[in-house]
C-alpha cells in the first residue's frame, strides 16, 4: 500500500456477500446453525459472525493469500478528516493503529 499510496482499503460488497453465501451455506450442516439451536455464536438473529465451518489448512491458505481485486483501494486525498481527541486522548496519526 505505502510504496503505491494508498492509504486504505476495504472489501468490496460483492465480495462479502460471495464470502457470506458460501459461509452461511456451509454452516448450515454444522451444530452451529441456527436450526440446530445456535447459541451464542449469532450477533445478528440467525447470523453466524463467529464459526470458520472449514479445515484449520483452509483458513491458513486463506490467510496467506491476497487477492487485491476484491478491494476497494482509497488515496490519501479521499479520507475522511481525523476524528478529534476524545476524553484528553490522542488519536492515531493517519495510517497508524
Amino acid at each position: 500500500m505505502r510504496t503505491r499510496g494508498y492509504a486504505a482499503l476495504d472489501v468490496t460488497s460483492e465480495a462479502e456477500e460471495t464470502h457470506q453465501q458460501a459461509l452461511h451455506k456451509a454452516l448450515r450442516t454444522t451444530v452451529y446453525s441456527p436450526v440446530n439451536g445456535g447459541g451464542y455464536y449469532f450477533g445478528l438473529p440467525g447470523v453466524n459472525t463467529f464459526w470458520w465451518p472449514w479445515s484449520t489448512a483452509r483458513l491458513v491458505r486463506r490467510l496467506h493469500a491476497f487477492s487485491p481485486d476484491v478491494y476497494t483501494w482509497t488515496l490519501p486525498g479521499a479520507l475522511p478528516a481525523p476524528r478529534a481527541a476524545q476524553d484528553g486522548l490522542p488519536t492515531a496519526p493517519l495510517g497508524r493503529p
